[in-house]
């Protein structure tokens, strides 16, 4: 059984949609490693509750995802 950080590095688009929401920390960590993010999937991550200060900031530093309106 994979890890949840493996879980999010790996998923499919399809699967990160409905993950993103309700997914724990290492998931979150995981999924910011998956080529298969995209926008609409990081709006999703940052409503999530799990999300911490340290995980936003790892977000800040990559500017291809602050390319969208929504996420800035």
């Amino acid at each position: 059984m994979e890890s949840p950080f493996e879980a999010g590095r790996t998923a499919s688009p399809e699967s990160l949609a409905i993950e993103m929401a309700t997914a724990p920390l290492p998931y979150l960590e995981g999924a910011l490693d998956n080529p298969s993010l995209k926008p609409d999937h990081l709006l999703v991550l940052l409503k999530n509750r799990a999300v911490t200060a340290p995980l936003i900031q790892r977000i800040c530093r990559r500017a291809s995802w602050l390319k969208s309106y929504e996420a800035k």
